[in-house]
């Protein structure tokens, strides 16, 4: 087990309906198609803000969106490399790790960090939407070369260089998900 990674890019809202509903009408589609229809749900009330501006179900109710612009889908490793990855990423930026981060949550400067819209997020489901996304590409661009300097041989760059691309597309009235 572990974490599975998608993005999207310019997403267009459908609908709300039902999670069998859902898989009755897209989970058979082939084609083209197959891939192109994704749905949202609040899955953590703590995280919500992460899903602007996403029109949001709740759940067990999902909501449908169609892909316009491109895919992308990575594995980011397993729940603890993962975790190991992100505590490094938040060391490399902010010189404290995750728990630190995690511990601090309400206080605003925590939430001004770089790279908190992920820091502080799920490590194995939920949904970025476009604003954070902008936010997180911003961080990617700006820490870029310090990526490249803390690279290690667990392929901290690798997974660097996959996130920027998710954030890339889903800054693009788009969507990460995590699953």
């Amino acid at each position: 087990m572990g974490l599975d990674i998608a993005a999207y890019s310019r997403c267009r809202f459908l609908e709300i309906m039902s999670r069998d509903q859902y898989e009755k009408r897209y989970d058979n589609l082939s084609g083209p198609e197959s891939d192109r229809h994704v749905y949202v749900y609040q899955n953590d009330p703590e995280f919500t803000s992460r899903l602007a501006p996403l029109v949001v179900a709740e759940y067990p109710d999902v909501a449908v969106y169609h892909v316009d612009g491109a895919i992308m889908s990575f594995r980011a490793g397993g729940y603890a490399g993962y975790n190991i990855w992100r505590d490094n990423l938040c060391q490399m930026a902010n010189d404290v790790s995750t728990n630190a981060v995690w511990g601090t949550r309400d206080d605003p400067d925590t939430r001004a960090l770089p790279f908190y819209e992920l820091i502080d997020f799920s490590d194995c489901e939920g949904t970025i939407g476009s604003l954070a996304a902008k936010e997180l590409l911003g961080d990617f661009v700006k820490y870029a070369d310090e990526a490249k300097a803390h690279d290690d041989a667990r392929g901290f760059l690798e997974k660097y260089q996959r996130w920027h691309e998710a954030c890339y597309l889903a800054a693009d009235d788009g969507m990460i998900r995590f699953f």
